[in-house]
């Protein structure tokens, strides 16, 4: 028995050593994780929070550092959830899960678990009334503690910036607004980002206005992989039809880190949300014309209005062929 256990705390030290390896060098600091996909986001927080519930029951308490870094990705889960537990799918999703405990939101389900794991009370708001996780894996007192927590929650629900990521989010009770222009800095993963900066993804009192199609298959049909991560199959502009990001359609997990997108401007009070986002994209082109992105919430009416800029950075007399996509709808389609 005895050597047993030594062996079991030995495997514990060793897993507290990789899982934390691991949250420090998949989430960013802003809490958004470096596969540049909203899925891959819920489905990496899935491994992570299992993993840490694992090893909690053996006694393993995590560093500072990772623990802080998990409230940060689990904070970035709840801010990507609509009111209806949807998320805007920005980059690949192959519905990957860990757990599966109902047919309740996997995004409150995560930010249910990470509640009780850190005592927060922002990700118990989060979770809303979502538990089932939360009860097999914590106990039968799971959703009493849930309660409790969102109770202790102070303000209203805000909007967020994740400006190392790329991501912005505007947001009210009855609207929610991503922005996205990624930035695939390292460290990055190459393969699940798309060619889609300064794209909009709108959700507006149940509907979906504007959506994002994602990329639900990788190799089955090659075509369609590489409609769904060009330019023209998100809500944003294109110049002369060349791709923000250009990529080789031949390889297929391979999206260069080549179209870097950055936050110019971000706002927000009770009254009015916006944010200001660009990207590198057409550099090489003649005159280097950049897209500026104008988001503005009007949280009193319920107005948002969305702005385009397209301007050269010196004098060219050429015209230029601009492209406004516009995916509207609840399911992606030919319309």
């Amino acid at each position: 028995l005895l050597p047993g256990l030594a062996r079991t705390d030995r495997w514990a030290e060793r897993g507290q050593r990789v899982l934390s390896a691991q949250v420090l060098r998949q989430f960013h600091a802003d809490g958004g994780t470096y596969e540049q996909s909203t899925a891959y986001h819920l489905f990496t927080l899935d491994v992570v929070l299992g993993c840490a519930l694992l090893l909690r029951g053996q006694g393993v308490v995590l560093p500072n550092t990772v623990a802080a870094r998990i409230r940060a990705a689990a904070r970035f889960a709840g801010t990507i959830a609509r009111p209806d537990g949807t998320i805007p799918i920005l980059g690949d999703d192959d519905s990957g899960r860990f757990h599966r405990w109902g047919n309740q939101p996997a995004v409150r389900e995560l930010c249910s678990l990470a509640a009780l794991m850190l005592d927060d009370p922002e990700l118990a708001v989060a979770a809303g009334d979502t538990s089932t996780a939360a009860l097999w894996l914590t106990g039968s007192d799971a959703a009493a503690r849930l309660k409790a927590l969102a109770l202790s929650h102070r303000g209203p629900v805000s909007s967020r910036s994740f400006r190392r990521t790329g991501l912005h989010v505007l947001r009210s009770s009855g609207l929610h607004a991503a922005v996205w222009s990624r930035d695939p800095s390292p460290p990055a993963m190459l393969a699940h980002g798309h060619s889609d900066h300064n794209s909009i993804d709108v959700w507006c009192c149940g509907d979906h206005v504007l959506r994002d199609p994602g990329t639900g298959i990788y190799v089955g049909d090659t075509a369609l992989r590489n409609l769904l991560r060009a330019t023209e199959a998100h809500s944003t502009l294109a110049i002369d039809g060349l791709e923000i990001s250009p990529f080789d359609s031949g390889d297929l997990f391979f999206m260069p880190p080549s179209t870097r997108g950055r936050r110019v401007e971000w706002s927000q009070s009770h009254h009015h949300q916006s944010v200001t986002t660009t990207h590198d994209g057409f550099r090489h082109l003649r005159s280097r014309p950049l897209h500026l992105r104008c988001v503005a919430f009007n949280v009193a009416t319920d107005e948002l209005i969305v702005w385009d800029e397209v301007g050269g950075m010196t004098q060219d007399l050429s015209y230029r062929l601009v492209q406004g996509w516009w995916h509207w709808g609840a399911e992606p389609s030919d319309a």
